[in-house]
């Protein structure tokens, strides 16, 4: 009798036992300490996690059976889906200019995502009915990878209208990015304006066509053949040929005045930087270089400022590794500075007549410095 009470007294132990286990499943610790990883587990701190700061409770709950083996890690979460915007450089961009280029689209694949690139991506998301953001998604890219058909190939210039001067829209972008194979440096705004005219025009001259300012059947078909010497624009780019008169009486019109004897004007549509000296309806300009402006997602701001700051460099806020130098404020966070450096020295970003920024006005460092050095607190800064 005692033999089988004692059988039943274990099994019924035995059964005790189970039940505890799969109510209070155990824990295999793989952190740095039991310690730690109870923290973690309880929503305490691990920070300067102590033996006091244990929570027993936690561990009566839960056995702890510390893992001998190899540890497993942390759990990471997936990489951020690829998104390639305006103003990103780099292998990827060039692997999606390239698909572009296989679609027909007048891509240099150079890695850089400007205006065209964006023009091209916008393109093909409204053949596609994709939504029309200009930024190349894990969606366009997958489509992208697939070998082009007729009907998803870039047809090239055919325009469902007559193009002339007044006339706007994707078209008349069309227009201007072939143009711009043949070095005119159009400002790819979709307006058919005076510089287009007059590119349309040079192009009908180099290829001996009717000189009409219009993009008819046979400047379209030359438009499609490959630059030769002879068509190759060799000129000065059509939006950057102002006068010095021409600027002068910019200002003049607009009676800009400033409490300093000099006037800064920055164009953003070029984009461009002037520099006047003189008094309100007497300005005289002294130089104008190409600058770099903020990108669409982050334009420069426009108005009338002063400047109000300067500093010989900072460090970029997103980019510890990287500084400008001799900048100049004109409004808040909005600067004037010159090229992008890393902290040796060497050249990171010198590109200029871009849309880059996140809004601050990059120039030569050379002109960066003479306005640091030469233009006084207050002067006006003038953005359009």
């Amino acid at each position: 009798m005692k033999g089988r009470t004692g059988r039943m007294i274990l099994r019924l132990l035995v059964l005790i036992l189970l039940s505890s286990l799969v109510s209070r499943p155990p824990v295999l610790v793989f952190a740095e300490s039991p310690v730690n990883f109870l923290m973690e587990l309880s929503g305490t701190p691990v920070l300067e996690a102590s033996a006091k700061a244990l929570p027993l409770h936690l561990l009566r709950r839960h056995p702890v059976i510390p893992y001998r083996g190899e540890p497993f890690g942390r759990w990471t979460p997936p990489p951020p889906p690829v998104i390639y915007t305006l103003g990103d450089r780099g292998e990827g961009v060039k692997a999606l200019q390239l698909r572009l280029v296989a679609y027909g689209y007048p891509l240099s694949p150079d890695g850089d995502f400007g205006p065209l690139t964006q023009w091209a991506v916008r393109d093909v998301q409204k053949r596609q009915a994709l939504p029309l953001t200009g930024t190349a998604d894990d969606k366009l890219l997958k489509l992208l990878a697939k070998e082009p058909v007729e009907e998803t190939r870039f047809p090239g210039p055919v325009f469902s209208t007559l193009l002339a001067k007044g006339s706007s829209g994707g078209e008349v972008l069309t227009l201007q990015i072939y143009l711009n194979r043949f070095n005119y440096r159009l400002n790819l705004d979709g307006v058919f304006g005076s510089a287009t005219l007059w590119a349309v025009k040079d192009f009908q001259l180099r290829n001996g066509l009717s000189i009409t300012g219009t993009a008819d059947a046979k400047t379209c078909a030359k438009l499609l053949l490959a630059p030769t010497t002879k068509t190759w624009y060799t000129g000065s780019r059509p939006e950057t040929v102002v006068t010095a008169s021409a600027a002068e009486s910019f200002v003049d019109r607009k009676g800009l005045q400033s409490p300093t004897p000099y006037l800064l004007w920055i164009d953003t549509s070029i984009p461009r930087l002037y520099l006047f000296q003189g008094e309100a309806g007497q300005w005289t300009l002294l130089k104008n270089f190409a600058v770099t402006v903020g990108k669409p997602s982050t334009p420069t701001i426009k108005g009338t400022f002063s400047v109000k700051k300067k500093g010989l460099s900072f460090i970029v806020p997103d980019h510890e590794d990287w500084m400008c130098k001799y900048y100049t404020q004109f409004y808040g966070d909005y600067l004037m500075h010159s090229i992008v450096y890393d902290l040796e020295g060497h050249v990171v970003d010198g590109r200029l007549g871009k849309y880059l920024s996140k809004g601050c006005v990059r120039m030569a460092t050379a002109n960066a410095k003479y306005i640091y050095d030469t233009i006084p607190y207050g002067t006006t800064v003038y953005v359009n």
